[in-house]
């Protein structure tokens, strides 16, 4: 366990909960090497100040071991706070209990725990676990020599295995489709993405061979089936059918709300997934809905660094909105309407939404004649450690390369375009077409030349503009901001 690690960790402690972790600890010793760690990152998030502080505070302590300490303590903290509202979590508790009362030779004891773990495990819908708990009940018929147990209820015991086992199966089976579908959409090469409904045919009938087999559909499985319904729908250009499916994903959910997660991270992602699908196919007179839903998730029973998420994730649709309706000045107002603190707080949880709304701020003061305040703002996110090659990363260099053109910092603009251009060589597909006409546009210096010298260059430039909306994934970039047509404007402006 590494520094870091730790300092992840904490950056996702409520104040309540490092308050907690204090009293638990408090017993301790003065002193403690682990308490002094714990005291250093809460301090600062910097890896190097918190070595060097630890190292002068504590010189013949290993870090390391201190480090894995304070996380093993953290995470048992947590674990413990979690148990209390996790039905899930508190099965798999029993079922450690179940174990440990086999091992001491207590199969009576053990049985009966079983027996009541199985009982609770059949309002959760998870046919794993249930298959686990109905083995753990017929092992114990078999090693008391199935006393007063018929062969008749025997072979009822034994079809209810099979039974959860054929069920496991099929939800695999959803998850397999679900997740190749995901894959083929995000790794699909500019030009090779499977937008037509030819790409996910093979996928598209192994589903539909899934549904027709018989077995019983729960929850899970039927979100899986609707969630694969609306990916294939949006991408294939079937919105009406896909935005049909997302009012019957909702609605499972909200039927069967008693099954979520403490906090409900699963219908926190499907919410989530429905928004982006619907900014993808730019619906965005239907997002309020899903974003009204989202903002009720926010509860104070769920732990703090869930309702930050819900609470940012909510105001980055709302801005995205707007954005997509073009409407500035509302979103300007919108954004100094919320606390500052939204940007700061917990800004390890789900880092890349964090970096989509500084983004989304950035654009919106830029769009509001900004952009030195744009830029600040962008810092952040071109310093990040992001995937590389991330189609996002890409998005905010070639934003943060306009906003130094707009604010005719020339020296640095010429240093970024060749540092981006070493850092595109590296490509297996080469340079896109929006970085090519990026790079085309600022090399041609349109604030230098005359009005009717800019207009004759723009004509070399349309064909590579042609090329970026003719292609799908490309074209699809323009959404996070108009690049095709912002070069354009320097010219015929």
């Amino acid at each position: 366990m590494n520094l870091v690690s730790i300092i992840e960790l904490v950056s996702t402690l409520s104040v309540a909960e490092k308050r907690q972790f204090k009293l638990i600890t408090r017993k301790s010793q003065k002193g403690k090497v682990y308490l002094q760690l714990f005291d250093l990152v809460t301090q600062a998030g910097d890896p190097a100040v918190i070595k060097a502080s630890f190292k002068k505070i504590c010189p013949a302590a290993s870090l390391n071991m201190a480090t894995q300490y304070l996380h093993k303590l953290l995470c048992d903290m947590l674990v413990r706070n979690q148990l209390k509202n996790d039905t899930g979590l508190l099965l798999l508790y029993g079922m450690m209990k179940v174990k440990t009362l086999r091992q001491r030779n207590l199969p009576n004891q053990a049985i009966k725990q079983a027996r009541v773990l199985l009982s609770g495990a059949a309002a959760t819908d998870d046919f794993l676990l249930q298959y686990i708990l109905k083995r753990e009940e017929l092992r114990h018929l078999s090693e008391t020599n199935f006393k007063d147990v018929s062969e008749k209820q025997l072979i009822a015991g034994q079809q209810t295995a099979r039974e959860l086992l054929k069920n496991t199966r099929s939800l695999q089976e959803h998850y397999a489709l679900y997740e190749l579908l995901k894959h083929r959409l995000i790794h699909s090469a500019p030009g090779e993405s499977p937008t037509t409904a030819a790409g996910f045919d093979d996928l598209l009938l192994e589903e539909m061979a899934i549904i027709n087999n018989r077995v019983k559909q729960n929850p899970e499985s039927q979100k899986l089936h609707l969630l694969f319904q609306s990916f294939y729908f949006s991408h294939t250009g079937n919105y009406n059918a896909a935005l049909k499916t997302f009012y019957l994903l909702n609605g499972l959910f909200e039927k069967n709300k008693i099954p979520l997660q403490h906090p409900p991270l699963d219908y926190y992602d499907t919410l989530d997934g429905l928004l982006e699908n619907l900014k993808a196919v730019q619906a965005f007179d239907k997002m309020p809905y899903f974003i009204k839903k989202l903002s009720l998730l926010e509860h104070k029973e769920y732990p703090d660094y869930f309702n930050c998420l819900v609470r940012k994730t909510a105001l980055l649709f709302e801005l995205e909105v707007m954005v997509g309706n073009g409407a500035w000045e509302r979103a300007l107002e919108q954004i100094r309407s919320v606390s500052p603190l939204i940007l700061s707080e917990f800004p390890s949880v789900h880092p890349q939404k964090q970096l989509k709304l500084l983004f989304c701020y950035s654009l919106i003061y830029y769009k509001n004649q900004q952009p030195g305040k744009a830029k600040k703002i962008l810092t952040p996110v071109i310093t990040a450690r992001q995937p590389a090659h991330s189609s996002f990363y890409n998005i905010c260099r070639c934003f943060n390369i306009v906003l130094h053109y707009e604010s005719r910092d020339l020296e640095y603009l010429d240093y970024e375009v060749r540092s981006y251009k070493r850092f595109t060589a590296s490509r297996p597909s080469g340079i896109p077409n929006i970085e090519k006409l990026l790079f085309k546009a600022i090399a041609l210096h349109p604030w230098q030349n005359s009005a009717f010298r800019n207009r004759q260059q723009a004509g070399k430039l349309t064909a590579l503009i042609a090329a970026i909306h003719k292609n799908p994934a490309e074209n699809s970039v323009l959404s996070y901001f108009d690049f095709a047509a912002w070069v354009l404007s320097r010219f015929v402006s």
